[in-house]
């Protein structure tokens, strides 16, 4: 099973240090909808990331128990076919305690309060703006245990006329 690799001039490796303020790590991005991870791959790429996707849970699931590369964060979708985001959390949290979830949903607050219970460390309604996106996936691969995530709902509209992109719908 081989995951789908966006190439890009500046992706760091996970040994290497921090530049100019950047936080270095592996994502996994996992959506059914090409363009969406075509776009989020780009946007994660040109911050010095180093991007993987999957066209859903379950091929997302057989990369990270194949894979000799360390995921600090996956985002992911919620509704996808043969394996949502929900059920691939579940399979991460007990498998990969150590890998950060997203969840992106546009779906009711009863699927973000399940994520949230089941240890996702933020969940994002559709769309997201991009920047509160990478603020919390910066969040997400620092090496401090003290780092926490957060529950994006409450975003005000305003927040998010920045970089706002339909991402993961």
């Amino acid at each position: 099973m081989r995951g789908h690799r966006r190439a890009s001039s500046n992706i760091a490796r996970d040994d290497e240090p921090s530049r100019a303020g950047q936080v270095v790590g592996s994502i996994l991005v996992v959506d059914d909808c090409e363009g969406n991870r075509a776009l989020l791959a780009d946007l994660l790429g040109r911050q010095g990331y180093s991007i993987t996707t999957a066209p859903n849970g379950a091929f997302a699931w057989g990369l990270l128990r194949q894979s000799s590369m360390s995921y600090g964060l996956v985002i992911t979708d919620f509704m996808m076919p043969r394996m949502n985001g929900i059920e691939l959390l579940e399979k991460i949290r007990v498998a990969y305690p150590w890998i950060k979830v997203v969840l992106v949903t546009g779906l009711e607050k009863a699927i973000a309060s399940k994520a949230q219970r089941l240890g996702a460390f933020a969940v994002f309604p559709k769309p997201c703006g991009f920047d509160q996106l990478h603020e919390t996936i910066k969040r997400a691969l620092l090496p401090s245990p003290s780092a926490e995530g957060g529950n994006a709902d409450g975003t005000a509209e305003d927040d998010r006329d920045q970089g706002e992109f339909d991402c993961f719908q």
